[in-house]
């Protein structure tokens, strides 16, 4: 049997592996926006893996009404095989579960631009020279 990629979801709890001088000013920041923004919700990884190793994944914060896609990132060796496109798919469902109704991502001029348009995200603010002269890009997909 050929090997497969598998897609594992994972949640974890709000607050894992902070120091604890952040928690304390998250908490406090937390306190200040929680009459505006709610709680702040789960933690949500997809994996691809292959023969249970990690090849790539997408990781995401819920808050209020949205998810914040933090990290996606896939092996040199899968990219271009649709494995990014799939954990986004993913994220749309967990999304629809959850009663999310957008993602917000933000990404550099070498990175990821195109393949978010591609998938309907929408650049909302573009930050010129960021960091050594890169652009940053920030998107809005409404689901």
């Amino acid at each position: 049997m050929e090997d497969e990629i598998t897609f594992v979801t994972e949640f974890a709890s709000k607050s894992e592996d902070r120091t604890e001088g952040e928690k304390f000013l998250r908490q406090g920041l937390n306190k200040f926006n929680y009459p505006f923004l709610g709680e702040h919700g789960s933690k949500l990884s997809i994996f691809a893996k292959r023969d249970e190793v990690i090849i790539g994944g997408a990781y995401s914060e819920k808050c209020s009404d949205a998810f914040y896609l933090r990290l996606l990132w896939i092996d040199d060796n899968y990219r271009t095989q649709g494995i990014g496109k799939k954990l986004l798919s993913l994220l749309d469902e967990e999304a629809h579960k959850e009663g999310i109704r957008k993602i917000f991502v933000d990404t550099y001029q070498f990175q990821a631009k195109e393949f978010y348009e591609k998938l309907e995200y929408k650049v909302i603010a573009t930050v010129p020279e960021y960091i050594l002269g890169y652009d940053r890009f920030f998107f809005r997909k409404d689901l």
